[in-house]
């Protein structure tokens, strides 16, 4: 079983979910009720290396540090998986329950494909088996040749350049069919099925999470268009939605990792230290009698603290690094539509903590001023729907509630 739409999951009454990001590992026991579900238990396990190349030091030729992808590092995903799962306790995982993997940029991939397709008997009436073997011939067979797992959901249809809800039971010379397609590699697909099988739990396949939030939007806002923006460790989704429908899915290079790996290189400490110093900064912990360049020793409430030399050090570094993500999605939104205004609503989502990139985003958003948007075009945080995801212990992190949000809808 590669990749699941929402209703196989709904089927599930108890469900293990592990998110697999590219700096962590979230594993959670749900259990399902008539209110919606409950979030039992919820683990976390930091994921480091996750790609053999997780950072490309090299430089474009347009001076601008680029953000490389690398080598998938199977092994590594699988090893953060099991920790994340031996941190849940055993009494939550109960045999044959069904664990679900929700996948975010790096371990699977999503993309917006438009397939264009004449027929040769316009007044025949199109059949649902004529759409469906549109879209195998013209993708899914691409998909299964490379390797990969693949899942190509229907995201809206035109006959003869008219949009329709569904064209079976139509006629007409053409038919474009919008698809949101996504897809992971065939070899972490195993490793999650092996997974499953060493924990005595049924592999209930995988769900890509850019793709199924882009296709949740109208939960998240009234608003029939609008972009939605998905901040990332290194990648910002921009996922731009028409008349609830998405038409296009981008993406920028950059995201709340890159301040840390920034903060690594400019102290010359290893990337764990540099997150600790960026934690004491964004609590305002700074140490002003003395301009160490690195405090190593603890407050006595037990959390670092950054000298005055470091906090300017940070400020500098985030400027640059907020101004340079700024451009880069100014330059990434024209691409979604060349033809049209961008929609005046856009909801961030960030799935890690950075204070100054949300300041740049969202509270103080200069960057829209270059974007090709509408005039009255505003920005706001994208919130999690909670009210029915019952989160006692709260173990549930906003990231992983978004998921929640978008599988509970019908």
């Amino acid at each position: 079983m590669p990749f699941i739409e929402r209703k196989e999951f709904q089927k599930y009454q108890e469900t293990i979910m592990v998110a697999v990001y590219s700096d962590r590992v979230s594993a959670y026991a749900i259990g399902k009720n008539a209110a919606g579900y409950n979030i039992v238990a919820g683990a976390t396990e930091e994921q480091e290396e996750a790609r053999l190349n997780p950072v490309r030091t090299d430089v474009h030729p347009g001076g601008d540090p680029m953000v490389g992808q690398g080598e998938l590092n199977t092994g590594k995903i699988k090893l953060n998986c099991q920790k994340a799962l031996q941190r849940l306790p055993r009494e939550h995982m109960k045999s044959g329950m069904p664990v679900v993997f929700a996948l975010g940029p790096g371990a699977s991939e999503c993309a917006f494909v438009s397939i264009d397709a004449r027929r040769e008997q316009k007044d025949a009436i199109i059949s649902e088996s004529e759409v469906k073997s549109i879209i195998e011939r013209s993708y899914g067979l691409k998909a299964s040749e490379s390797g990969k797992a693949s899942l190509n959901v229907p995201a809206g249809f035109l006959v003869d350049g008219f949009s329709v809800p569904d064209p079976v039971g139509l006629n007409g010379q053409n038919i474009t069919v919008n698809l949101v397609s996504v897809s992971a590699s065939r070899a972490l697909e195993e490793s999650f099925s092996d997974i499953a099988s060493s924990y005595g739990l049924r592999y209930g396949g995988m769900v890509n999470i850019c793709g199924m939030l882009a296709d949740a939007m109208p939960l998240f806002t009234q608003d029939a268009d609008c972009v939605a923006m998905l901040v990332f460790e290194r990648e910002i989704i921009l996922a731009l939605v028409r008349g609830k429908k998405i038409s296009a899915i981008g993406k920028a290079d950059g995201g709340y990792g890159i301040l840390e790996q920034e903060a690594a290189r400019s102290f010359s400490v290893g990337i764990e230290e540099a997150k600790n110093i960026l934690r004491a900064f964004e609590k305002k912990q700074t140490d002003a009698a003395r301009l160490n360049p690195v405090r190593t020793d603890v407050h006595p409430g037990g959390d670092p603290m950054v000298g005055q030399a470091v906090a300017e050090k940070i400020n500098e570094l985030s400027a640059r690094v907020v101004s340079d993500i700024a451009r880069r999605i100014g330059s990434a939104l024209p691409k979604l539509d060349f033809e049209h205004l961008i929609p005046a609503t856009f909801l961030v989502a960030q799935f890690g903590n950075l204070s100054h990139l949300s300041q740049a985003l969202i509270d103080n958003p200069t960057w829209l001023a270059q974007a090709p948007v509408a005039r009255n075009a505003g920005v706001a945080r994208m919130s999690p729907l909670k009210q029915n995801i019952q989160d006692d212990k709260k173990v549930l992190a906003d990231g992983d509630a978004y998921i929640l949000t978008a599988l509970m809808r019908s």
